[in-house]
């Protein structure tokens, strides 16, 4: 029987898209390199990533692999740009006919100013980060591998996902869990509150991941993005109400990172696409990961 295999199926995305392809009533096959319910694989050892889609033959795969927090640099490169490699040139072998969603990030595009907002694909990169610089260049990897080795190669650059389950270094679920050990009514310093993202439920991030794995639609780069903008201070002003009625205040430069000051995605070629609308909004990303944390 045909399956789609989820690499890093117990990852933060990789949950949401096994739940949304169970929905659906697809047979999946999940992996990672720990322990849990999924078949062991390591995107970093080629090896193992080509004996699992050889032995399964996917009908198609998502890419779910990534590292968000590094020391070493070259940690990011090794797993979205070595790895991702490794994965297309199984692909090509054993199931060139099956179509490959990877796992972009909004950070690819970098800073962005204001009169650009609503960001859209066609919008020069200029990543100011490793981890960007890295999902960017796995975004590179996936356009050679459909345009060279004809693969269906898609990327979904998801702009900020949050909701149950969203690990502690993302900024929201650091925020919560920071939280957890304070008074209730106290307030808590947050840097940079007018500073605005475009959130999307996880839920909502899945359904359009699985939306691309179609195998007629055009293998290119497709944002996944509420095109809403929130800042920080409304989301951290609700998860404060979702604790007990906390009050952020801006904080002194360090204690939180934000590279971008502004943040929104035009969503509108993924609409045109496969159909694709938010079904959940910011607020319910985060009160999913406040009761998760």
């Amino acid at each position: 029987m045909s399956c789609v295999l989820v690499i890093a199926g117990n990852s933060f995305i990789g949950r949401a898209v096994r739940d949304e392809l169970g929905r659906q009533g697809r047979l999946v096959v999940s992996t990672s390199r720990r322990d849990g319910d999924c078949m062991y694989c390591d995107v970093r050892d080629a090896s193992s990533v080509s004996a699992i889609i050889e032995a399964h033959r996917p009908e198609a795969i998502v890419q779910c692999a990534g590292v968000t927090d590094a020391r070493d640099a070259g940690d990011f490169y090794r797993t979205h740009v070595q790895g991702t490699l490794d994965v297309l040139k199984a692909v090509r072998r054993h199931v060139p006919r099956s179509p490959v969603v990877l796992i972009g990030s909004a950070a690819e595009y970098g800073p962005v100013g204001s009169e650009h907002l609503p960001v859209h694909e066609s919008h020069p990169c200029a990543p100011a980060t490793f981890y960007g610089a890295s999902k960017l260049a796995q975004t590179h990897l996936g356009r050679v591998a459909a345009s060279s080795w004809g693969l269906r190669v898609r990327t979904a650059r998801l702009f900020n996902v949050i909701g149950a389950g969203l690990p502690t270094q993302y900024f929201l679920a650091s925020i919560a869990q920071r939280l957890r050990s304070l008074p209730r009514g106290a307030t808590f310093p947050v840097r940079n509150l007018d500073a605005t993202r475009d959130f999307v439920e996880v839920r909502d991030a899945a359904t359009a991941i699985v939306g691309l794995l179609r195998p007629e639609i055009p293998s290119i780069v497709y944002n996944v993005a509420s095109g809403q903008e929130t800042s920080l201070r409304e989301v951290t002003g609700y998860l404060g109400e979702l604790a007990g009625g906390m009050t952020p205040t801006e904080g002194e430069p360090g204690e939180e990172r934000v590279n971008t000051q502004r943040s929104r995605g035009d969503g509108s070629l993924l609409r045109e696409t496969i159909g694709w609308e938010p079904r959940f909004d910011w607020r319910d990303g985060v009160r999913a990961c406040w009761q998760m944390t």
